[in-house]
Protein backbone atom coordinates (compact mmCIF):
# COMPACT_ATOMS: atom_id res chain seq x y z
CA UNK A 1 0.00 0.00 0.00
CA UNK A 2 2.46 2.65 0.63
CA UNK A 3 4.47 1.73 -2.51
CA UNK A 4 1.32 2.62 -4.42
CA UNK A 5 0.47 5.34 -2.70
CA UNK A 6 4.26 7.09 -3.35
CA UNK A 7 4.65 5.73 -6.93
CA UNK A 8 1.01 7.73 -7.04
CA UNK A 9 2.12 10.87 -5.43
CA UNK A 10 5.18 10.68 -7.85
CA UNK A 11 3.31 10.23 -10.84
CA UNK A 12 0.89 12.93 -10.03
CA UNK A 13 3.98 15.14 -9.80
CA UNK A 14 5.46 14.03 -13.08
CA UNK A 15 2.05 13.64 -15.43
CA UNK A 16 -0.10 15.82 -13.80
CA UNK A 17 -1.09 19.21 -15.29
CA UNK A 18 1.56 22.29 -14.76
CA UNK A 19 -1.10 24.37 -13.35
CA UNK A 20 -4.91 25.15 -12.55
CA UNK A 21 -7.09 24.36 -15.71
CA UNK A 22 -8.25 28.54 -17.20
CA UNK A 23 -12.03 26.55 -18.52
CA UNK A 24 -13.96 23.47 -17.98
CA UNK A 25 -12.97 21.83 -21.41
CA UNK A 26 -9.14 22.45 -20.43
CA UNK A 27 -9.98 20.10 -17.64
CA UNK A 28 -11.72 17.72 -19.31
CA UNK A 29 -8.73 17.43 -21.38
CA UNK A 30 -6.40 17.69 -18.57
CA UNK A 31 -8.46 14.61 -16.97
CA UNK A 32 -8.93 12.56 -20.34
CA UNK A 33 -4.92 12.73 -20.84
CA UNK A 34 -4.33 11.67 -16.98
CA UNK A 35 -6.74 8.83 -17.53
CA UNK A 36 -5.06 7.44 -20.45
CA UNK A 37 -1.48 7.65 -18.87
CA UNK A 38 -2.95 5.88 -16.36
CA UNK A 39 -4.27 2.78 -18.77
CA UNK A 40 -1.54 3.36 -20.58
CA UNK A 41 2.04 4.40 -19.56
CA UNK A 42 0.94 3.48 -16.29
CA UNK A 43 -1.28 0.28 -16.34
CA UNK A 44 0.56 -2.00 -13.54
CA UNK A 45 0.33 0.93 -10.91
CA UNK A 46 -3.50 1.54 -12.03
CA UNK A 47 -4.33 -2.52 -12.02
CA UNK A 48 -2.28 -2.73 -8.75
CA UNK A 49 -4.63 0.16 -7.51
CA UNK A 50 -7.90 -1.34 -8.59
CA UNK A 51 -6.83 -4.75 -7.00
CA UNK A 52 -5.90 -2.83 -3.84
CA UNK A 53 -9.27 -0.83 -3.98
CA UNK A 54 -11.17 -4.21 -4.61
CA UNK A 55 -9.73 -6.31 -1.44
CA UNK A 56 -9.10 -3.29 1.21
CA UNK A 57 -11.26 -0.22 0.21
CA UNK A 58 -10.67 1.08 3.16
CA UNK A 59 -7.01 1.28 2.05
CA UNK A 60 -8.31 3.91 -0.79
CA UNK A 61 -11.01 5.65 0.49
CA UNK A 62 -8.56 8.70 2.04
CA UNK A 63 -7.01 9.08 -1.43
CA UNK A 64 -10.43 9.15 -3.46
CA UNK A 65 -11.57 11.60 -1.06
CA UNK A 66 -8.70 14.07 -1.85
CA UNK A 67 -9.27 13.37 -5.62
CA UNK A 68 -12.94 14.28 -5.47
CA UNK A 69 -12.23 17.03 -3.13
CA UNK A 70 -9.40 18.49 -4.98
CA UNK A 71 -12.26 18.04 -8.54
CA UNK A 72 -14.59 19.90 -6.53
CA UNK A 73 -12.48 22.74 -5.88
CA UNK A 74 -11.44 22.83 -9.74
CA UNK A 75 -14.91 22.78 -10.63
CA UNK A 76 -16.17 25.60 -7.73
CA UNK A 77 -12.89 27.56 -8.70
CA UNK A 78 -14.28 27.81 -13.06
CA UNK A 79 -18.13 28.31 -11.48
CA UNK A 80 -19.49 24.86 -12.56
CA UNK A 81 -22.92 24.59 -11.32
CA UNK A 82 -22.99 21.60 -8.25
CA UNK A 83 -19.64 20.72 -8.08
CA UNK A 84 -19.64 18.47 -5.40
CA UNK A 85 -22.01 15.87 -7.37
CA UNK A 86 -20.25 16.65 -10.44
CA UNK A 87 -16.21 15.54 -9.11
CA UNK A 88 -18.10 12.85 -7.86
CA UNK A 89 -19.51 11.92 -11.36
CA UNK A 90 -16.39 12.39 -13.17
CA UNK A 91 -14.45 10.71 -10.41
CA UNK A 92 -16.69 7.87 -10.77
CA UNK A 93 -16.71 8.02 -15.08
CA UNK A 94 -12.66 8.02 -14.72
CA UNK A 95 -12.71 5.06 -12.29
CA UNK A 96 -14.79 3.22 -15.12
CA UNK A 97 -12.90 3.82 -18.14
CA UNK A 98 -9.98 3.33 -16.55
CA UNK A 99 -11.31 -0.53 -15.50
CA UNK A 100 -12.60 -1.08 -19.14
CA UNK A 101 -9.78 0.16 -21.00
CA UNK A 102 -7.92 -2.71 -18.58
CA UNK A 103 -10.17 -5.33 -19.37
CA UNK A 104 -12.81 -5.41 -21.78
CA UNK A 105 -11.57 -2.66 -24.33
CA UNK A 106 -7.54 -3.58 -24.12
CA UNK A 107 -7.00 -3.92 -27.58
CA UNK A 108 -9.00 -0.42 -28.56
CA UNK A 109 -7.02 2.54 -29.00
CA UNK A 110 -8.95 5.05 -26.91
CA UNK A 111 -9.78 8.69 -28.72
CA UNK A 112 -8.72 10.87 -26.36
CA UNK A 113 -10.95 13.97 -27.83
CA UNK A 114 -13.79 11.01 -27.16
CA UNK A 115 -12.95 10.91 -23.55
CA UNK A 116 -12.44 14.47 -22.86
CA UNK A 117 -15.92 15.18 -24.63
CA UNK A 118 -17.61 12.57 -22.18
CA UNK A 119 -16.21 14.65 -19.30
CA UNK A 120 -17.13 17.58 -20.48
CA UNK A 121 -20.70 16.00 -20.63
CA UNK A 122 -20.58 15.01 -17.33
CA UNK A 123 -19.15 19.04 -16.84
CA UNK A 124 -22.86 20.46 -17.36
CA UNK A 125 -23.42 23.63 -19.69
Amino acid sequence: LDRVLQLDAELLQHVGPAGPPQDADQLAGQLAAMVLALARQHSGLTRARLALSLDHPEAVTAGHHLLVGGLEQALAGLGVADAAARARDVADYGDGILLHLLTVRRDEDPDPAAIAAAIRRLLGP
